[in-house]
């Protein structure tokens, strides 16, 4: 969706008294020098592509601003083509030409082949910042720690980024920051710079996923390894440099250029941009495919699919199956969201949440209506998600009808460990549903289970228990856990008055914080929302790093 229909649909939602519908797409960065730019590749080379019109492209004029620090200016979204040529610079205003655009008569970079080859391979619509300057280096122009003309490239792209994630958001469109394609080294290979390349692109890197927000940004990182015309005795000596960095960050990947095809001694032609674009996708894609290893834990084991369009990996523990449904970029502290029951139903909130970075997590305990047995599951579950695999020491729990038992017990022995809980419907009180000894219909089948995992001597054992849902709030409010329950006011179910409505109540009373979203006339089905963007915030707003 390029940017006019962005706008034209978010006008007649307004019209229409709707907020646009959220579309989340994965963003490329491209920066470097002049191969980045493009330098030599020229338009009329360049073959048509219809995936061009599913690339959102940030483009800003060729001219400089006029100041050097107000970088966004003139800042807009098109769809992914050529930049215009370059235009006169006044080195007053801007130290280094601005890189939206490309040589004397125009060009493109290794955007085109990158982002058309991702589509290819993927058929998902993608975004692309480029901000890159010709004849640019790490010390004089990407230094992140110096505040002066030595930092100004640096400082350009992280407000190129920041300016195209905010108004891409105002468009109804959320950017997940996937991948940087780095092109640079050829004003490095010098007997000063070469030797500092690898800790001064390394600094790079880790200050942008810092200020980016970023921690699982894949950088891929190229050089036009025939600059000088292979004449360059320091050349190695990048690409040395740049593969030392891959071996020593683990989201670093290099990417040989070799043999790309070039039209001088200093930049690729067309054909050669192009290829190099591909091998950027093709380096990425290869990254990705390998089992996911979130940091400071080990990869997730057992059975590999893909659920949604993202890796689902299903292992055991202690005895019980476990699914993880892994984000393709892990938001910072790597939040998670774990389902009480019957996940995949209504799977709208996980699919926004996976693309914010959240992991997704179900351990399958069915039939055990969160008694202890159960909730020992879950903390041996617990243990070894966020020990072994790193997860964060705080999860967002999702308690959907019989799973609110579980979330909810879970929850109040473990208070210190929930960053949140959504409720959908959830059942609060055993004596409501399955027992059916209020409005509810109750299941006798399920209210037999019952007694018999929670281990009850007869019914009136059951009835007189006082560790349900309702009854166990304290320690929730003491650790100020926010709750949000979604409910149908014609649920026969489980009533929400016997359920939610007595929640709310104590939970109220307790000094909690509980929102509510009553959905008039509806029951116990369907669950969620029609726009679940609601439930999203709920839970994002509360993640809590590990």
């Amino acid at each position: 969706m390029n940017r006019s229909s962005l706008l034209l649909f978010a006008l007649l939602c307004v019209l229409c008294g709707q907020a646009p519908a959220a579309e989340t797409r994965d963003l490329l960065l491209i920066a470097g020098q002049s191969n980045a730019v493009g330098y030599d590749a020229k338009p009329s080379d360049l073959p048509a592509d219809d995936a061009d019109k599913q690339v959102m492209f940030w483009f800003r004029a060729g001219d400089p601003p006029p100041d050097e620090h107000d970088v966004t200016s003139g800042g807009k979204w098109l769809t992914l083509q050529p930049q215009p040529k370059g235009t006169p610079m006044d080195k007053s205003k801007m130290p280094r030409q601005y890189g939206n655009f490309s040589g004397a008569t125009g060009g493109f970079g290794p955007e085109m082949g990158f982002a058309r080859a991702l589509f290819a391979k993927e058929k998902k619509p993608l975004a692309v910042v480029k901000a890159a300057w010709s004849g640019t280096g790490m010390a004089q122009d990407w230094n992140p720690a110096d505040a002066g003309p030595g930092g100004s490239c640096y400082r350009a792209l992280v407000a190129e980024a920041k300016a195209a994630l905010a108004t891409a958001k105002t468009q109804g469109v959320t950017l997940r920051i996937r991948a940087l394609a780095w092109v640079q080294g050829e004003s490095d290979a010098n007997a000063t710079a070469a030797p500092r390349y690898t800790q001064a692109l390394g600094d790079m890197l880790a200050a942008l996923r810092k200020d980016l927000a970023a921690p699982e940004l894949v950088a891929l990182v190229a050089v036009n390894t025939q600059f000088g015309g292979g004449k360059n005795a320091l050349m190695p000596k990048i690409i040395e440099a740049q593969q030392a960095l891959a071996a020593k960050d683990p989201r670093c990947v290099y990417v040989d250029t070799a043999g790309a095809t070039i039209a001088n001694g200093a930049h690729w032609d067309s054909a050669g941009t192009l290829e190099v674009g591909m091998r950027f996708a093709d380096a990425l894609l290869k990254f990705e495919a390998k089992p996911a290893a979130p940091a400071g834990g080990a990869p997730f084991p057992g059975k590999k699919s893909v659920w949604n369009g993202y890796d689902r990996y299903d292992f055991q523990v202690d005895g019980k199956n476990l699914l993880v449904v892994v984000p393709k970029q892990a938001a910072p502290g790597k939040p998670w969201v774990w389902h009480g029951e019957f996940f995949g139903h209504k799977p709208a909130p996980d699919i926004a949440l996976l693309g914010r970075g959240f992991h997704i997590v179900y351990l399958s305990v069915p039939n055990m209506l969160g008694c202890p047995d159960a909730v020992a599951h879950w903390n041996k579950a617990y243990a070894e998600l966020t020990g072994k695999f790193g997860l964060a020491k705080k999860a967002a729990l999702v308690g959907l009808s019989r799973g609110g038992l579980y979330c909810y017990n879970w929850a109040s022995a473990n208070p210190d460990k929930v960053a949140s809980l959504y409720g959908d419907a959830p059942v609060c009180d055993f004596k409501s549903w399955p027992g059916g000894k209020g409005k509810g219909k109750g299941s006798k089948g399920d209210w037999a289970l019952v007694q018999k995992v929670f281990k009850f001597a007869d019914e009136a054992a059951a009835l007189a228990y006082k560790g349900n849902p309702v009854d166990s709030l304290a320690p929730l409010a003491k650790a100020k856990v926010p709750l949000l329950h979604v409910f149908g006011d014609a649920d026969d179910v489980v009533p929400w008055e016997e359920n939610t409505g007595v929640i709310a109540e104590r939970y109220k009373a307790l000094g909690g914080d509980i929102t509510l979203i009553r959905k008039p006339g509806i029951g116990h089905h369907p669950h969620g929302l029609d726009d679940s963007t609601p439930i999203v915030e709920f839970i994002a707003k509360h993640a809590t790093p590990r």
